[in-house]
């Protein structure tokens, strides 16, 4: 291996949005990232590991963060669960050339589904839907095999500017105030969701490259806010936001983590209070 391959991170889904900004995060730090999107090399095809084989040879690690997302889903109408696991397996044919590989692998926390409880990386997951099913398949056949170098990342839900999902919360009510359109928010608001800025969640990974962390590690704020909390924070920097309140289809639910290892790395993600300020800010700009 190189001198110059010893700091090279290769990017699975560098066109995303955490993709992105972990090329940011790794190149300010010292890292060479080297990018692959879909354009690049489509995962989903099998035939495809022949060319992903030559790009992780000599690199000392890879982020996997490429999916096709839910919302993605709705829109299309169409389940990609067999071309997500896919995916991951045609990594794991790349295994005999890239045995010692780090393997950086972004999971969800849909694999511990929906429902209410404190949740850390002992909890069995339980996934509600075919998206945190998915994940769950994905680390078992990554961890299967790298056992020794793997790390699974689970991921609370990501906001910041650079958003592409637009999911119901922080960064859709930011979007609609700021265009002067009323926030929709289920009857009161009164579910309790945990959000990560995307700067501790880029911070987070980093931290799990420069140790060559293993093992499952949940990266979220350790804080459940509300999504009527959350309303009522834009509204202190946008006080004339109006609030459009949808009926409930299903019944209020608090998700909680302990995020003990995500500390004992050194993070301390920002709170919806810190956080807010700089999503308004990034969108506005």
């Amino acid at each position: 291996m190189g001198s110059e391959d010893m700091k090279r991170i290769v990017i699975l889904g560098a066109g995303g949005f955490v993709g992105k900004a972990m090329i940011d995060r790794l190149t300010r730090a010292g890292f060479e990232a080297d990018p692959i999107s879909r354009n690049d090399i489509d995962l989903s095809d099998p035939a495809s590991a022949p060319k992903l084989a030559n790009k992780l040879e000599g690199a000392v690690g890879v982020i996997f963060a490429s999916a096709i997302t839910p919302d993605f889903a709705r829109k299309s109408g169409q389940d990609p669960s067999e071309k997500n696991v896919m995916m991951a397996r045609t990594l794991t044919e790349c295994q005999p050339v890239a045995k010692d590989l780090h393997v950086i692998y972004l999971s969800s926390d849909a694999v511990y589904g929906v429902r209410d409880g404190v949740f850390d990386e002992e909890v069995t997951p339980e996934p509600s839907d075919a998206y945190g099913t998915m994940h769950v398949t994905r680390e078992r056949l990554l961890a299967e095999s790298w056992p020794d170098s793997t790390a699974i990342v689970r991921l609370s839900q990501v906001y910041g500017s650079g958003d592409t999902h637009n999911a119901y919360g922080p960064c859709r009510f930011a979007r609609q105030a700021l265009a002067g359109q009323p926030i929709e928010m289920f009857g009161d608001g009164e579910d309790g969701r945990d959000h990560i800025y995307i700067g501790d969640v880029t911070n987070a990974i980093l931290a799990v490259v420069e140790t060559r962390y293993t093992g499952r590690i949940c990266v979220s704020s350790g804080r459940s806010p509300t999504f009527q909390s959350i309303t009522e924070e834009i509204a202190r920097h946008l006080p004339e936001i109006e609030i459009a309140k949808k009926p409930r289809s299903v019944p209020a639910i608090v998700k909680r983590f302990n995020t003990s290892r995500l500390h004992a790395l050194g993070i301390t993600p920002l709170s919806i209070e810190q956080g807010i300020p700089l999503l308004l800010d990034g969108l506005r700009s």
